[in-house]
């Protein structure tokens, strides 16, 4: 929604600054629905990494042939972003302004690891299973081993509750 919302400002701040060619507030969602088109098109063709680039270039085109201006404004420098992981993760005030993990994040998050644990056990046997029933026989080496994965899932579970995250891992995500 946020980004709809982006797109029709976008367009009501086009009437503003084309005044000569009057209202161009249409303009977004016009784009909008070309693109949500352009999409269902890419998905039924079974093309769907496409439509990220397909799309920007779809909406420059159809705005440029409503009459939006092509006036691009960058706001960031150029250059390499900050690369101190402090910035990102440490602080409160810039970055994605998460902060460090308290007694809190790990209280809120103890629930969320506890029944992602409890439900490993049956999560890693149908996995097994649905693998045996649709490999061919004899393909032993292909089939998830339980107890290596269990292992790998219980480091990312540490690793996860260790900087403050529910992460509720799955067999489904390693195999």
């Amino acid at each position: 929604m946020s980004q709809i919302a982006d797109i029709q400002t976008w367009a009501k701040g086009l009437e503003t600054a084309t005044v000569a060619k009057g209202s161009l507030g249409y303009v977004g969602l016009v784009v909008l629905a070309v693109n949500v088109a352009l999409y269902a098109l890419l998905a039924r063709v079974g093309k769907r990494w496409l439509a990220i680039p397909a799309c920007a270039v779809t909406g420059l085109i159809v705005a440029l042939a409503l009459g939006a201006g092509f006036d691009l404004t960058f706001t960031t420098q150029t250059g390499l972003p900050n690369l101190s992981p402090v910035y990102w993760w440490g602080s409160t005030e810039e970055g994605w302004m998460l902060g460090l993990p308290n007694l809190q994040h790990f209280i809120a998050s103890l629930p969320f690891a506890i029944l992602a644990v409890a439900m490993w056990s049956p999560d890693f046997l149908g996995h097994r299973i649905f693998q045996e029933l649709n490999y061919p026989p004899k393909t032993e080496k292909v089939l998830m081993d339980v107890d290596d994965t269990m292992t790998m899932c219980s480091i990312r579970q540490m690793v996860g509750t260790a900087v403050g995250g529910g992460n509720i891992t799955s067999s489904w995500v390693l195999t």
